[in-house]
C-alpha cells in the first residue's frame, strides 16, 4: 500500500505531464492555424496571433488540401489528354486519305 507522501508526489508529477502535454498541445494546434493562415482577429483590433483550432477544424482543413491537391492532379490529367487529342486530331488532318486506327491502312470505301 502506498503512502500518503508518495501518492501526492506522483499525483504532482501526472500534474506536472498533463500540463506538459496540453501545452504541447496547443502550440501543435496554433503552429496548424498559422500554417493554415487562420489568425484570431474576433474583435477587429488587428491581432494576428494564430487562432486555437480545434484537432476537428484541422483534420477539415487537411481534408480540403487534400481535395484541393487532388483535383489539381485530376485536372492537369485532364488538360494532358485533350493536349494529345488535339495533336492526333491535327495529324489526322494532315493527312489526305482516312486511315484506319487500329491497323493504320487507308480506308478506301466505307462499305
Amino acid at each position: 500500500m502506498k503512502t500518503k507522501e508518495k501518492l501526492i508526489s506522483e499525483n504532482a508529477e501526472l500534474s506536472a505531464t498533463v500540463q506538459t502535454w496540453s501545452n504541447l498541445d496547443a502550440t501543435r494546434r496554433q503552429r496548424f492555424a498559422k500554417v493554415i493562415g487562420r489568425t484570431d482577429d474576433r474583435y477587429g483590433i488587428g491581432r494576428n496571433t494564430p487562432s486555437d483550432l480545434s484537432w476537428e477544424e484541422i483534420f477539415c482543413e487537411v481534408g480540403k488540401l487534400i481535395a484541393f491537391q487532388d483535383f489539381r492532379r485530376w485536372r492537369d490529367d485532364i488538360e494532358f489528354r485533350l493536349d494529345v487529342l488535339k495533336s492526333d486530331v491535327n495529324k489526322a488532318s494532315s493527312v489526305s486519305e482516312p486511315t484506319d486506327a487500329h491497323t493504320g491502312q487507308r480506308i478506301s470505301q466505307k462499305y
